[in-house]
């Protein structure tokens, strides 16, 4: 098994951070990760990272994320960069008078 690092950029306070995950992490246990370093009233996020052709692909799913992770180990690229975005975020309920 292979570790792969990354490096993510958190959307939209700038925030980056990194860590390793081994080849075999699913993609839920990846998103519950990266979930960990938002506020609590983000629900969803949304991934996207760069190919070999230098395009934005998203993921969301483990047979995505598993294409991702495949397609890093192939390269010589030291960093897989993912962009990460909340997609929905829970409003606070108005108290009552």
């Amino acid at each position: 098994m292979s570790a792969v690092l990354l490096k993510l950029y958190l959307q939209p306070q700038g925030t980056i951070r990194r860590f390793t995950v081994d080849e075999s992490t699913t993609f839920e246990q990846f998103y519950e990760q990266v979930k960990s370093f938002y506020p609590q009233q983000v629900e969803t996020l949304g991934f996207h990272y760069l190919d070999e052709e230098d395009d934005l692909v998203s993921f969301s799913s483990n047979h995505e994320w598993s294409t991702a992770i495949a397609n890093h180990l192939e390269s010589e690229a030291k960093l897989l960069r993912i962009k990460v975005r909340p997609t929905s975020v829970r409003r606070p309920q108005p108290q009552p008078r």
